[in-house]
């Protein structure tokens, strides 16, 4: 799943097969018509998938077997969640299904058919092809992957996901379902038993990253710089690190856009309609927030909740039912010390991304008792600084700042920041109501001392490696010797798994 389907990961496939010459390998190419493809046999692809087409399989002639239902009724819902994602892209831009399955037009029945349709076709699949473990790069969430990931665990084929966090860029977290994300033991062991074979990391890999983690969430500029026009959003094709787009950028991709125009009108033409479409809701949510945003009261105790834009893994994967952020904010709000108070503001990567909020989510917010709503152009910084903690469904870099320079932070899924100090993780209300009880008898020393213990774990527990992409940060040696890091220790990595699972000898 995405591993071996990018120049990056294409060479983990091809060192696995010296290392395992038996091995069979089906996977999920970009594209179906892939000329470099590394795979014995690609079972769909990406585009393909995305929306249900399934070219290669008749999945008009499947069914939902109680058997099969009784595998996904567990992780029903939250697929379902999951796949409101959908309705910001353009069905046009995919293929289009086969003879036998509707057009993907978004509403409910729309979703529950397309999750049925997933659940169908990779139930054929990997009962089929007699898929003995699967491997992803990434946890599963653009809805086919995640409903590929469940259903082989709840089939009881073992799993291995790769994971790679904007915090710790370069690094691979190693895990079999996202219930374990943060606990390092299997990567320890994986580590420990390929140590000898392994090729040399940059002894850096993980400390290169510290210093942009303890820098001010505020790095990037004023968040103002964040709040610019929807439409000038739309001209850096939804860019979110262009914050301030110079006349050559707008010019470039301009044309770029006419020239895309002029070779796919229709397709184009209706692609404009849609982001038209999300520009006016978008601006329909952002007048909504500022209606019930606030000056906060920064004297007063309060937890900061940083709201996580969606859709992203973060919530959608990680964050339980908590991906609905309104049980989030209810569920913190409602346990806090007397005479506190959670401070809740909006992500600015949720207009830049043209991904406007469901009529009235801020008004439902705002209706819980202790909940103040700041605007998304205030300022991290200080209400970081001053916050009793900082709160989160699973992590993001506003909690890897506070979690680094000693502020306590509250998550309510999984995160891989779940063993550093002062990063709780909570299952439970009862989790919840002890940490809030220990955070505010002010027992919050010791954070920064104990970090070095947690950066040493992480050493130990996770790789250096490059998959899916290629930073621009980087220089053409580095990239190199990174590259080859990635395709021997990856694929080491696999095969010991592999054998620790009894799959090889």
């Amino acid at each position: 799943m995405k591993l071996g389907s990018d120049p990056e990961s294409r060479g983990v496939i091809q060192h696995l097969r010296k290392l395992i010459p038996e091995v069979w390998i089906a996977g999920v190419e970009e594209r179906l018509d892939n000329p470099e493809t590394v795979f014995d046999h690609v079972v769909t692809s990406h585009y393909d998938a995305y929306l249900g087409h399934y070219a290669g399989v008749n999945v008009a002639s499947l069914a939902m077997t109680p058997e099969l239902y009784s595998l996904v009724a567990p992780f029903e819902g939250q697929a379902l969640s999951m796949l409101d994602r959908v309705r910001f892209y353009a069905p046009e831009n995919y293929p289009p299904p086969r003879k036998g399955l509707p057009h993907f037009r978004d509403s409910f029945d729309a979703r529950a058919d397309l999750f049925s349709r997933h659940c169908r076709f990779w139930n054929c699949i990997l009962d089929e092809h007699q898929i003995e473990a699967v491997i992803a790069q990434n946890f599963g969430h653009q809805g086919f992957d995640f409903v590929a990931l469940s259903l082989a665990e709840a089939k009881g084929i073992p799993t291995l996901i790769f994971n790679e966090t904007g915090q710790f860029p370069r690094v691979q977290f190693i895990q079999e379902n996202v219930r374990q994300l943060g606990k390092l033991t299997l990567g320890q062991e994986l580590k420990k038993r390929i140590a000898l074979d392994m090729t040399a990391e940059d002894p850096a890999f993980i400390r290169r990253s510290i210093n942009s983690i303890q820098q001010t969430p505020d790095r990037f500029g004023n968040p103002d710089d964040y709040a610019t026009s929807l439409l000038k959003s739309w001209l850096t094709d939804l860019n979110v690190r262009v914050t301030r787009p110079t006349l050559q950028i707008l010019a470039v991709t301009f044309l770029n856009k006419l020239r895309r125009l002029l070779a796919q009108p229709i397709k184009r033409l209706a692609g404009i309609t849609k982001t038209q479409s999300r520009i006016r809701l978008t601006r329909k949510s952002m007048a909504e927030e500022r209606s019930y945003s606030q000056i906060p009261n920064l004297d007063a105790k309060y937890v900061y909740f940083p709201l996580h834009f969606q859709p992203e893994a973060s919530t959608s994967v990680k964050g339980r039912h908590f991906y609905q952020l309104r049980e989030a904010v209810s569920f913190i709000a409602g346990h806090l010390p007397t005479g506190w108070s959670l401070i809740v503001k909006e992500h600015p990567h949720q207009w830049r991304r043209l991904y406007n909020r469901k009529r009235g989510f801020f008004a439902e917010l705002c209706e819980i008792p202790n909940v103040q709503l700041v605007h998304h152009s205030y300022n991290n910084s200080p209400l970081v600084q001053r916050a009793q903690a900082v709160a989160c469904v699973s992590h993001s870099s506003i909690t890897a700042y506070a979690t680094t320079n000693g502020i306590p932070v509250i998550s309510l899924g999984q995160s891989h920041f779940r063993q550093s100090p002062n990063y709780f993780c909570v299952e439970t209300t009862d989790d919840l109501k002890k940490v809030l009880q220990w955070i505010s008898a002010e027992r919050t020393g010791g954070a920064i001392r104990n970090h070095e213990e947690f950066l040493r774990e992480l050493e130990k527990g996770t790789f250096e490696a490059l998959l899916g992409y290629t930073p621009k940060s980087i220089d053409s040696s580095e990239y190199q010797r990174v590259l080859e890091v990635t395709q021997k220790n990856i694929s080491l990595v696999i095969r010991e798994w592999l054998r620790l699972r009894g799959l090889i000898k």
